[in-house]
């Protein structure tokens, strides 16, 4: 809608909100610790909105555009200032939670697509695009379905972003909720022996002080600028390594396959080439000796920064009616997926990470895959809040090798696609395939070897 003063003074809004939403997490008050306070935000934004038809016309209205910009910001500073180790080197530490996190994901499109072909599409004449919700929504969550709004409409299923939303916050609450009900009964002989960490909190006015001097100190002080400025333009040079990656592979398909041919990476969005173009960059300023140029407090803040713009951004403007419309649909995908996540946690854990050890190290794989990074490393620190299982240095590591391909990552952004081009039968052959490799090589490499 261009730069109108009604669209700035909306941003304005949204930056403050964000701004509230990164202080109530940076001082790890207790609703920050149990729902991510961008999302809880983004709700209440939703019922001011659909009580007050003002809010929603003069405020709401801007954000939904933001998306597509904002999660091209998140996914390209993943890798910015990150240790690009080798495959070998990641699979030899974290080689049990790459299987985990990679079934998980696979095993998601597996059950999307038979839910799809069997039920959905029979009983609710439900668009075949639909059996790749449940890994765009629940392993991808709010960032990665609100990032693929502009592919949804291409592919006329515009309903999908919104019920993508709409099963990502059912994904975060349940996830969460049924993560730490997990841990309590995992841990329930030790529960007499912990202690709560909310006891100490200060008062709000002293923590909002406090925020504002460290904000000044950290990011806006004079001799910081420059660095910040730096970090941003390193960000928008990862990107534009990505759209250049994206304008290569459209000529490359255009040139073998024909303009009449059936179109691809035209398709694909931005954000994983962007992340894509972050391992570029870091591995450029590896190899000129300039990694000193990435600063990666300020490279973390405006990720964080853009991820809760984008998130309070998307849970705000969702659509009601598009989830209501299919409610049917909406509700078996949820079940679906929640099922399949518990079991395949319960089930598969054990056997690939140790009797001793599999609840703490796969805790975070579960919690990621109901919806967010974050709900698993909540649920790490919750069952090892010493991290004495190492569990958040593997889970980092698997990062390397599972956000480049699921979780938002190119299969995840290619799966409609393939849908589309292709068929929904397609998309679960492939899933299929997958899912059983690395069900052998999970077998074979690691848990015909645990104890």
């Amino acid at each position: 809608n261009g730069w109108t003063m009604d669209n700035i003074s909306s941003y304005l809004i949204l930056g403050l909100l964000a701004l509230v939403s990164t202080f109530l997490y940076g001082r790890k008050l207790l609703l920050s610790r149990i729902v991510p306070t961008a999302v809880v935000i983004g709700i209440i934004m939703l019922v001011f909105g659909r009580t007050f038809p003002s809010v929603q016309e003069n405020v709401l209205a801007a954000w939904k555009e933001l998306s597509g910009i904002l999660i091209n910001i998140v996914f390209a500073t993943l890798l910015i200032g990150k240790p690009i180790l080798s495959p070998k080197k990641i699979w030899k530490f974290a080689g049990p939670q790459v299987v985990f996190g990679q079934t998980l994901a696979w095993g998601q499109y597996v059950i999307g697509a038979l839910l799809t072909l069997l039920v959905l599409i029979p009983l609710f004449d439900m668009n075949p695009l639909a059996g790749a919700l449940i890994e765009i929504s629940f392993e991808g969550g709010h960032g990665t379905a609100a990032g693929l709004q502009n592919l949804f409409t291409q592919l006329n299923f515009s309903e999908g972003v919104d019920i993508a939303l709409g099963l990502a916050t059912v994904g975060l609450v349940v996830g969460i909720a049924s993560g730490l009900l997990l841990n309590f009964i995992y841990n329930r002989r030790k529960v007499k022996n912990t202690s709560s960490t909310f006891s100490s909190q200060k008062s709000i006015d002293k923590e909002a002080a406090k925020f504002i001097r460290e904000t000044h100190n950290n990011y806006f002080s004079r001799h910081v600028i420059v660095r910040t400025i730096v970090q941003i333009l390193l960000i928008g040079l990862a990107i534009a390594f990505g759209l250049f990656l994206k304008e290569l592979l459209i000529l490359l398909e255009s040139y073998f396959i024909g303009s009449g041919g059936i179109q691809f990476f035209s398709y694909i969005p931005l954000f994983p080439l962007a992340m894509i173009g972050g391992a570029l960059l870091q591995l450029s300023l590896k190899a000129l000796g300039m990694q000193q140029l990435v600063h990666p407090k300020t490279m973390n803040f405006v990720s964080d920064f853009a991820l809760e713009l984008l998130i309070i951004a998307a849970v705000s403007t969702i659509s009601l009616v598009a989830i209501s419309n299919n409610l049917g649909p909406f509700i078996l995908l949820a079940l679906a997926g929640i099922v399949w996540n518990i079991s395949a946690f319960l089930v598969l854990a054990p056997r690939l990470m140790g009797r001793k050890m599999w609840f703490r190290r796969g805790i975070g794989d579960y919690g990621q895959s109901m919806g967010m990074t974050a709900t698993g490393l909540l649920l790490m620190h919750a069952a090892d809040p010493h991290n004495r299982s190492h569990a958040v240095e593997r889970f980092g590591y698997k990062q390397l090798l599972f956000e480049p391909i699921v979780g938002g990552g190119l299969f995840t952004a290619s799966s409609m696609i393939i849908i589309y081009d292709f068929g929904l039968v397609s998309l679960l052959l492939i899933s299929v395939v997958v899912l059983v490799v690395w069900l052998i090589v999970g077998y074979y490499a690691f848990a015909r070897h645990t104890k």
